[in-house]
């Protein structure tokens, strides 16, 4: 049986457009970090030691880590709130624990995808 006229001219128009369209699908890539970021002139993204249950850091990367919880911590069950993590141990060092230190890393990949949290 063929189909009427008009519905012929339809589903080729719509087979057409689906193959044009199926070539624009484009699938999302990550954005690798390439290089650790500086911090107070020292190429160490703020990390001065892996210790024992997080790691020592400094005030930039505390700095940093609530700024990022400004624009990603609502995103985090619960909901991370600044100096969450964060225990000052002197007046330029500062502890932050595994779990948060993991949440840094997930925030800064974020920031680096430039995702908008809503």
């Amino acid at each position: 049986m063929l189909l009427p006229k008009t519905l012929n001219k339809f589903a080729k128009t719509f087979l057409l457009n689906s193959l044009l369209l199926a070539g624009c699908a484009q699938v999302p890539t990550s954005v690798p970090a390439t290089s650790i970021s500086y911090d107070g002139g020292a190429q160490d993204a703020g990390v001065l030691q892996l210790i024992a249950g997080g790691a020592l850091v400094t005030p930039g990367f505390v700095a940093r880590y609530d700024s990022l919880i400004g624009e990603y911590g609502k995103s985090f069950l619960p909901r991370l709130r600044a100096d969450d993590g964060i225990t000052k141990r002197s007046p330029s060092t500062f502890f932050i624990d595994n779990e948060h230190l993991a949440d840094m890393s997930t925030m800064s990949a974020l920031a680096r995808q430039a995702k908008v949290v809503k």
